[in-house]
């Protein structure tokens, strides 16, 4: 750990991270302020008593049109397997706990954008009564261009958006020491 509240990982343990396989939660660090998992969602879920998260942090899959090694989603099928989790989650967040949730903007034939966000938002607050706290932009400006048409048609995608949630308004935050 380089400083409080920040962490790195070396390159040697980099390689056994990349993909996490269901079964198998690893304990990246444990400190008085928490412990750090990384596992596969639904593993890490099961494992877990109820009320014990303070924050997750999710990058589900997104309905590409060219699949990935995790295979290929339509949206209705992203919009049901993150709800699905979200539901088994929610008994295993904390009252004032935060979830988090990295969603790719999803580019369709002929330059159009994608409106499983929006649905999958509504569908979250909605049917599992989460409580929408606000979006965080995750910009990566060295980001390449995605497809043919969106390179001629559209600007680089070099946002995504990052959703917080929580099970009410009360989340555990504190931004003062937020500098930028």
């Amino acid at each position: 750990s380089p400083g409080r509240g920040i962490w790195s990982i070396a390159d040697r343990g980099r390689k056994f991270l990349i993909a996490a396989k269901p079964g198998v939660i690893i304990n990246v660090f444990e400190t008085n302020l928490g412990v750090a998992l990384w596992a596969e969602a639904n593993t890490a879920v099961t494992a877990l008593e109820d009320g014990a998260l303070n924050c997750v942090f999710s990058s589900p899959p997104y309905p590409l049109l060219r699949g990935r090694g995790y295979g290929t989603f339509t949206e209705e099928q992203c919009i049901d397997l993150i709800v699905s989790f979200c539901r088994e989650l929610k008994p295993k967040l904390a009252a004032d706990a935060s979830l988090f949730l990295n969603l790719g903007n999803v580019s369709l034939p002929g330059g159009s954008t994608s409106l499983y966000q929006s649905r999958l938002l509504l569908e979250l607050c909605d049917r599992l009564g989460y409580t929408y706290i606000q979006p965080h932009a995750w910009c990566s400006p060295s980001k390449p261009p995605t497809g043919h048409y969106v390179t001629r048609t559209r600007l680089k995608d070099t946002h995504k958006l990052i959703h917080q949630f929580g099970l009410s308004a009360c989340i555990r935050a504190d931004n003062t020491q937020v500098l930028e």
